[in-house]
């Protein structure tokens, strides 16, 4: 299984197809595994809390993600994320719907 799938079966077990979708918007990830994982941790972050999405990915940052790639994560922040390159309003929409399903 590749980085690419092993984070769409995180994100499906969660929020269903619609929402795991959205790491096919990543090109090569295998390329930049913490960057990538950075970034879906970024995403799911905004469903479930930083902390449950980073105790989600856990696994594959030890999986894909080199010691060095590790020690960065606690070096000063050089760029800020204006934008995630995951399509909110459609993730939102489909968590909406799965949230409303659930009540």
């Amino acid at each position: 299984m590749t980085l690419k799938e092993e984070a769409k079966r995180v994100l499906n077990e969660l929020f269903g197809p619609e929402v795991a979708k959205q790491v096919d918007r990543f090109d090569k990830p295998e390329n930049y595994p913490k960057d990538f994982l950075d970034e879906c941790v970024f995403f799911l972050g905004k469903f479930i809390g930083d902390n449950a999405a980073k105790r989600k990915f856990e696994p594959l940052y030890k999986k894909y993600t080199s010691d060095t790639d590790m020690q960065t994560e606690h070096a000063p922040k050089t760029r800020k994320r204006a934008v995630s390159i995951f399509d909110f309003s459609a993730s939102f929409s489909v968590f909406k719907e799965i949230s409303h399903n659930i009540r």
